[in-house]
Parts: C-alpha cells; structure tokens; sequence
C-alpha cells in the first residue's frame, strides 16, 4: 500500500510540476513583460535613439543658420534673393514665360 501512494503522488506532481514550468516559460516570454516585449522596447528605444539625433542636427544646422543671418551679410543678401526675389539696382532681371502647348503635339 505504501509504494502505490508513492507511485500515485509522484504522477499527480509530475504534470504539476510540467504544467508550472509551462506556465513559468509562457509567462518569460509572452507575458506583457516578457522577452517579446522587451524586444519590441528594444527596436523602439534604437528608433527614438535615431531620431533624438535627427533632431539634434537639424537643431545644430538652425543655429549656426540664425548665426550666419546674425553676421553674415552676403548670406543674408543671397538668402532674400533667393526667397523674396530681390535684384540689386544695377542687375539686369531675365523673365522667361511659359511656352503654350501646341495643339498638333
């Protein structure tokens, strides 16, 4: 009688055992802070990264931008040329207008 109860409970605790080591290994790697998570934190965290330093140059390339307007005259003058249109007194001023589509093209 001894050995069944001994056989009996080890198979009760075998699958017990199995069954929480399952679970443990589910919960390790789907649970919400699992592995799959932390990879996913992972590839968000490198994209954050990337775009922190996107961000940074452009911010770099403003500044010495507005330093350049500051103290920089020629950069000045070429920039409102350029955007506003802007001619000196003795510049000659070429206009070219769009050609009209022919009607036999």
């Amino acid at each position: 009688m001894g050995r069944m109860v001994v056989r009996w409970f080890g198979w009760v605790w075998f699958p017990s055992i199995l069954a929480l080591y399952a679970l443990l290994g589910y919960s390790t790697v789907w649970s919400e802070r699992g592995l799959v998570h932390l990879f996913q934190l992972t590839e968000e965290q490198r994209a954050l990264e990337t775009q922190v330093r996107t961000l940074l140059r452009e911010t770099d390339d403003l500044k010495e931008r507005i330093r350049r307007l500051h103290t920089d005259d020629l950069f000045l003058e070429q920039l409102a040329r350029d955007r506003l249109v802007l001619v000196r007194e003795h510049d000659i001023v070429y206009r070219f207008h769009p050609t009209q589509p022919s009607l036999t093209q």
